[in-house]
């Protein structure tokens, strides 16, 4: 199986991290490169919206797969998928699916969800940080009970990390990403909040690393789902607000201002969550395994 895929400026950075990490597995031949392909075949179908020709800028990531035409899409936007008849697509492969989005059953090429990525793939760092989580939960010498860094975008979940009285959340301090990742290595338990998109790279990195993380149910959806209270801890009640919620859990997990004493039961389940995150990393995140999973979705649509 002979693989191209097409990357631009404006493609997004963790999106050709990922495809650059599969150059290096055995599984290829998979070429990645910085440039177009045939885009006389693109740029003579009509955009949908425009009514003028499609951008490179806007399509982003492309795969030529045996001859075959791939979109490969990272926004957390649906309107590609929009009348898609127009489009010149066998497939198009979302990293941010939503299943709510009705465009995509109205979509004549195949619109399938995908996986999430890591921010930066540098695995012998994962590997080293998953143990120093190790010998954190052997030793239970965790430096924070909850943690989350990152930027405040324009999303009522980060919005109310913002307003909680708590200096151990929604801090702006600039971390290199390494001191970040430590820092999440050696919480007790971890903060994702959605931003751009439902997805964020909390998710993925805490997955990576197997600390247990606090987050909404996922709306968006990955080909082999993410599950509440399997891959991550629920915040979810009818009729309480996020930042309430994260309230509450701020005083579960920091009695007193102290590091939680687990019962038996619930340190059974904060291991096996972190035992669960770090398989589905594995298996759909990782370079080896997010290839995989991309042959499997190619092969379940006759591209291969």
């Amino acid at each position: 199986m002979d693989i191209e895929i097409w990357y631009n400026n404006s493609t997004i950075r963790r999106m050709h991290g990922m495809f650059r990490s599969w150059t290096k597995l055995e599984s290829g031949p998979i070429t990645v490169k910085h440039g177009t392909p045939d885009w006389n075949y693109i740029t003579n179908h009509v955009h949908p919206f425009s009514g003028g020709h499609w951008y490179v800028n806007e399509l982003r990531t492309i795969a030529k797969i045996n001859g075959k035409y791939i979109f490969l899409d990272g926004t957390d936007r649906p309107r590609m998928c929009a009348n898609s008849h127009l489009v010149p697509f066998s497939l198009v492969i979302k990293f941010q699916f939503n299943p709510s989005h009705g465009f995509y059953a109205h979509a004549a090429s195949p619109v399938v969800p995908f996986t999430y990525e890591l921010s930066i793939y540098d695995m012998p760092f994962i590997q080293e940080l998953r143990e120093l989580r190790n010998e954190v939960i052997r030793s239970k010498k965790f430096t924070t009970s909850l943690y989350w860094a990152g930027i405040f975008v324009n999303h009522p979940t980060r919005d109310c990390i913002r307003s909680l009285n708590n200096t151990k959340l929604g801090s702006c301090k600039k971390y290199s990403y390494k001191e970040y990742m430590r820092a999440m290595a050696t919480t007790q338990v971890g903060i994702a909040v959605p931003g751009c998109g439902d997805f964020c790279h909390r998710d993925i990195e805490q997955a990576a690393i197997g600390t247990p993380y606090l987050r909404k149910t996922f709306i968006n959806a990955t080909r082999n789902p993410r599950l509440p209270n399997v891959h991550y801890y629920t915040i979810e009640k009818e009729g309480i607000q996020f930042g309430q919620l994260l309230d509450h859990y701020i005083n579960y997990f920091e009695p007193n201002g102290e590091l939680r004493n687990f019962t038996p039961e619930e340190w059974d389940m904060h291991c096996e969550i972190s035992n669960n995150s770090m398989k589905w990393f594995d298996e759909n995140s990782s370079p080896e395994g997010s290839f995989k999973v991309f042959c499997q979705i190619l092969e379940e649509n006759n591209i291969i």
